[in-house]
């Protein structure tokens, strides 16, 4: 006989636990547990230079001109380095907005869940902490954006206006990250899960939040436009991106390459995500709109899951239990994320596979909401073991994370001590990864020129008047270049002094002559 429901929870602990206070202080509390014995890691280096921009240590100066992060978070971030320069704002930023994260989904569940389905769906959230050893800022955008639906969620189900406020909040703060991956994550969530079209009047605070989404987009658009060499940039930048985000291109099409008059310079050069002058905005457009190559489904589903095989499985297996389960509104949730995904590798560019993490995030916990656990005792110790289990290979992964973060700090500096100073070292966008440590408080000790998604950055090139998109191009800067990028692109390189990392810790000097 099974104990009657809720007999453990009596309406002191329940209003004690479910109080917002308390949430916040629990949430505080497992963030601050892993710092205890983990670093905050960046998974990439995107996260990085938006750092190094809004710090102002690529132009000497902060600046809230972060390119895929509104303007508005800019001003706040550029406010603070400025006033405060000591302090790392950036990662305190994102650590901030995961904790909001973290911490509305704890109080939802605390507040409005009871039994074993309150304890199987905390200790689920729990595993959120992972990702602050794979910090990354579209990460934290997809984490917000499901957080702002799960707000919805209980908000409308349990007549909670201050939820609904508060995933307003949320939305805005994700838009604001990085608005197109807010795009692809929300609306597929909040359209199966909340949405009912016969209550369609009744969503106006979720309409005011779209609506806020909107406007700093707007803002964001406008600021770029408004000012030419802005606009050029976000122009430049943008083009660029539908190159190299892109899977469609066909790179040898020779017939058209000659018509926009691209050398094998050129095109070499650009696979290596390096653009000349050639690659001016236009022929850029140019480029990827004749060059696309048309991709099957098929072709579409194999790249977006050739990085993350691990998701692929876990969203399969889900495909199914949904199914077994007849919990046909996460089955549909996953069967409208892959034609989302095929349709924008078919006709944009790339799904960033960083953005579907927290989608898995979205619907395991959506699956497990819906799982009647307390009638299904023996289910909920499957759910315990499989928590544990990936609690297990967390820490694993996070050990690891943690082993390599500081080992390549190690390295980055032995590097940096047998390079002179006060020089300005261009560094290319495929050996970057050899001088940057994607510790989050990790700071760099030398002055670099980076060439990425920052090429024609115009507060770079004011500052430097031989500028060109080309690094290889500015033969008075030394340039750092990895062996094996020297081998390959040798015949291409101008710079007069040349410093080839040949390995993680030792760097040759090669005075380069042609």
């Amino acid at each position: 006989m099974l104990p009657k429901k809720n007999t453990f929870n009596d309406s002191a602990v329940i209003r004690i636990s479910s109080s917002w206070i308390t949430c916040l202080i629990i949430s505080i509390l497992c963030v601050s547990g892993y710092f205890a014995f983990f670093p905050v890691v960046y998974e990439q280096n995107d996260d990085i230079w938006l750092r190094s921009i809004a710090s102002g240590y690529f132009t000497g100066s902060p600046d809230f001109h972060l390119v895929y992060e509104n303007n508005v978070i800019g001003y706040l971030l550029s406010f603070l380095y400025r006033n405060f320069h000591d302090t790392e704002w950036y990662a305190l930023f994102m650590i901030t907005a995961f904790l909001l994260s973290f911490f509305s989904n704890l109080y939802c569940i605390l507040r409005y869940e009871t039994g074993i389905k309150r304890l199987t769906l905390t200790l689920f959230n729990i595993l959120l902490i992972y990702f602050l050893s794979r910090l990354q800022f579209s990460y934290i955008t997809g984490f917000l954006a499901v957080s702002a639906v799960i707000l919805q969620y209980y908000g409308y189900k349990n007549g909670a206006k201050k939820l609904l406020f508060f995933s307003v909040l949320l939305m805005a703060l994700s838009s604001a990250i990085r608005f197109e991956m807010f795009l692809f994550t929300y609306f597929i969530f909040f359209a199966v899960f909340v949405f009912n079209i016969k209550k369609f009047r009744d969503y106006k605070i979720v309409y005011a939040g779209l609506f806020l989404t909107v406007l700093l987009n707007l803002f964001h658009n406008y600021q770029y436009g408004s000012e030419a060499k802005w606009k050029d940039y976000y122009e430049f930048n943008k083009a660029r991106q539908s190159i190299t985000a892109n899977s469609n291109i066909d790179f040898d099409n020779r017939k058209n390459n000659e018509k926009l008059r691209l050398s094998e310079k050129d095109i070499t050069l650009a696979e290596k995500f390096i653009f000349t002058e050639n690659f001016s905005t236009e022929v850029m457009k140019q480029f990827s709109k004749e060059n696309k190559k048309s991709i099957s489904v098929i072709d579409a589903l194999k790249f977006c899951f050739s990085y993350t095989g691990s998701y692929c499985i876990a969203i399969s297996i889900f495909l199914v239990l949904a199914l077994v389960f007849r919990n046909y509104k996460v089955a549909l949730f996953i069967l409208l994320h892959f034609i989302l995904i095929v349709i924008t590798m078919k006709y944009v560019n790339n799904v960033q596979y960083r953005i579907l993490y927290p989608t898995l995030f979205g619907i395991v916990f959506f699956f497990l909401q819906n799982f009647k656990d307390d009638e299904r005792p023996s289910l909920f110790i499957v759910n315990i073991s499989v928590t544990g289990l990936f609690f297990l290979l967390a820490l694993k992964d996070v050990n690891q994370t943690k082993k390599f973060a500081l080992r390549a700090l190690d390295h980055i500096r032995t590097l940096e001590k047998q390079l002179p100073k006060n020089k300005i070292y261009l560094v290319d966008a495929t050996s970057n990864m050899l001088m940057y440590s994607r510790l989050a408080f990790e700071k760099p000790g030398i002055k670099t020129m980076f060439f990425g998604w920052i090429t024609n950055f115009p507060l770079i090139k004011e500052q430097h008047p031989l500028y060109n998109s080309n690094p290889y191009e500015m033969d008075s800067y030394p340039l750092l270049i990895s062996e094996e990028n020297y081998k390959n692109l040798n015949q291409y390189i101008n710079n007069k002094e040349v410093y080839i990392i040949e390995n993680y810790t030792t760097i040759k000097l090669k005075k380069h002559s042609k």
